[in-house]
């Protein structure tokens, strides 16, 4: 029984690629960004909808690489940072963890009773941290915890208005 080394370069695969879709005229761009055969890129899904800047994938061996690595590809200026895991190593997809004291962005669309007519449109900050527990495969307890007064005052309110 032979068992297969993680430093082989592979027969073929993608690169990385910018496709400019226009609905207007039905044209579809094809811009190549990068010679690195890679798997399909991914963002962080806080970002899915929004405009963003970075992405990030499994660079294979070969184009300059003796090992796989995790890449992150910046779209804005064409650079790109690698992160080599080490011999007989292979990275999976990945995976993006809120930092501690995060916050996330994003624009008010109303909805909630009370807020201000003049909050629509405006951005807002969010801060809270969700917190699961985990036992044999199932999650067993969930618990948020945010900073809803700092949320609501951004919206002209002084007070968070009761849960129905």
């Amino acid at each position: 029984m032979t068992s297969a080394r993680l430093t082989g370069i592979p027969n073929g695969g993608s690169t990385f690629h910018r496709w400019i879709l226009d609905p207007a005229t039905g044209k579809a761009t094809d811009e190549p960004l990068d010679n690195l055969v890679t798997e399909f890129p991914s963002i962080n899904d806080a970002h899915t909808g929004r405009v963003n800047r970075y992405s990030y994938a499994v660079a294979f061996p070969g184009a300059g690489l003796s090992g796989y690595s995790t890449i992150k590809f910046d779209t804005a200026t064409g650079g790109r940072q690698l992160l080599h895991h080490g011999e007989d190593r292979m990275p999976g997809e990945a995976v993006f963890a809120p930092a501690a004291g995060g916050t996330a962005e994003g624009t008010y669309r109303g909805g909630i009773p009370g807020s201000s007519p003049d909050a629509v449109g405006r951005r807002v900050l969010f801060t809270g941290t969700d917190t699961l527990r985990v036992a044999d495969g199932q999650l067993i307890e969930y618990w948020a915890n945010a900073d809803s007064l700092y949320f609501v005052q951004q919206l002209g309110m002084e007070k968070v208005p009761p849960l129905d």
